[in-house]
């Protein structure tokens, strides 16, 4: 879920799915093959900001 998708430097949202083909980043090749980035906090954040970016350990989605 970005909010601005403007190329590697200026990429900023609330999350991102990584998969084995997105290794272009600078912020995705720091990470496993397969991962899950979210901005900590309240607000959006630039996905090569690392002191605001965590790395999920599991993604719950529930549907009804």
């Amino acid at each position: 879920m970005n909010r601005v998708d403007g190329g590697c430097a200026r990429d900023l949202g609330w999350l991102v799915a990584n998969g084995p083909s997105e290794r272009t980043c600078d912020g995705s090749t720091r990470l496993p093959a397969v991962s899950i980035m979210y901005a900590r906090g309240t607000t959006a954040q630039r996905w090569n900001d690392y002191p605001n970016i965590g790395i999920a350990d599991v993604l719950t989605v529930y549907a009804r």
